[in-house]
């Protein structure tokens, strides 16, 4: 298994485990891209919306905080 198919797919329970269902099939789809032998440019862009969403969720989080 590749570098990137081995981090898609740590990362996809732990996104399911805290309530990302969204995302976490975003990575399952990565993950199955990977092993169908998807071009690389298919894979980019499944990946960088697993990026935009975990950069948007991060966002959130944050945005929410409440500063003492």
């Amino acid at each position: 298994a590749t570098a990137l198919h081995r981090a898609v797919h740590t990362v996809k329970p732990q996104l399911k485990m805290i309530g990302m269902d969204a995302l976490a099939e975003e990575a399952f789809n990565i993950e199955e891209a990977l092993k169908a032998g998807q071009s690389p440019e298919t894979l980019r862009v499944a990946l960088d919306g697993l990026v935009r969403g975990l950069e948007d969720t991060t966002r959130r989080l944050q945005a929410s905080r409440v500063v003492a």
